[in-house]
Parts: C-alpha cells; structure tokens; sequence
C-alpha cells in the first residue's frame, strides 16, 4: 500500500504549476481519505443485500474484483494510448 500511495502522490503532483501545489496535494489527501471510506460504505451495502453474513461478504468481495478489473482494463487502455501519442510526437 504504501508503494501505491507514494507513486500516487508523485503522479498526483506533476507538472502541477507551483502556485498551485498546495490545491493539487490538499485534492490528493481529500480523495486518500474519502476513497476507502466510501468504498468502504458502498461495498457493506452490497453485502447487506443478503441475508447470510458469509454470502454478503462473498458478495462485496466480487463486487471489489469487478471494480477492481474495470480499472485495470481503463488504466491499461489509456497507458497504451499515452505511450503511442508519445511515440507518435517522437
């Protein structure tokens, strides 16, 4: 976890204009602590959906991985389109 929110916060930071590295890192912490709150949230939801705890939780955790891959597909899908406009742009 904490490779992934050091090179989140890199990623967050760059090419931010100085006057507005305050704005950008104050939007990054906001969005670390709001995000796994609400995720946390929508994902008892889910399992509340059922009546045994076991199948709930079984629920929320399928729930997690077809998030989970749906970001993965976008997140490889827009760095290989990144990575070809920055080869195209030589």
């Amino acid at each position: 976890m904490s490779l992934m929110f050091s090179g989140s916060a890199v990623l967050s930071m760059t090419n931010v204009p100085l006057r507005q590295a305050g704005l950008a890192g104050g939007v990054m912490n906001t969005a670390m602590e709001l995000g796994p709150t609400v995720g946390l949230a929508v994902l008892m939801s889910v399992a509340a959906t059922q009546g045994d705890v076991v199948r709930g939780y079984g629920w929320a955790f399928g729930a997690a991985c077809l998030f989970y891959i749906v970001l993965a597909l976008v997140a490889a899908r827009s760095t290989r389109q990144g990575a070809c406009a920055a080869i195209a742009h030589g």
